[in-house]
């Protein structure tokens, strides 16, 4: 459309729209693909400890970052767990550490002893037997 001379947008065709506001640009973001510009202007694809990209205006996780995962799958959490180092998740999603009259602790994917309960010790160093 033409005002005063000057070309300026009358209105874009979904899904695409003038996120700058510049007619000189047209309709230059697709919200249905922008990571940027994700189902609305100025809406980023910013997921915690995820590599995140943008499908159908909404933001999704492409991958974790390394030692992370999305135990919830929910994708608005992100990659929300360590599994390096929560015992509820350690190693992958859903492996608790779980020994028998001990406190565990998760380190490296592993589950070793942090503490023993009242009257039980680490005798035979297996983490497993609970004696």
């Amino acid at each position: 459309v033409c005002v005063g001379g000057q070309c300026v947008i009358d209105s874009c065709l979904e899904p695409f729209t003038n996120c700058d506001g510049k007619s000189s640009t047209g309709c230059e973001v697709n919200l249905q693909t922008d990571q940027n510009h994700c189902g609305a202007c100025g809406n980023s694809c910013n997921l915690s400890n995820a590599n995140s990209k943008c499908v159908g205006g909404q933001c999704v996780i492409d991958s974790c970052l390394e030692n992370f995962s999305n135990c919830d799958g929910n994708s608005n959490s992100g990659c929300e767990i360590n599994i390096q180092t929560d015992v509820n998740n350690c190693g992958s999603c859903g492996k608790g550490c779980n020994l028998p009259n001990a406190n565990s602790i998760c380190v490296v994917e592993d589950c070793p002893i942090n503490t023993c309960t009242n009257n039980f010790d680490d005798f035979d160093d297996n983490a497993n037997s609970g004696q």
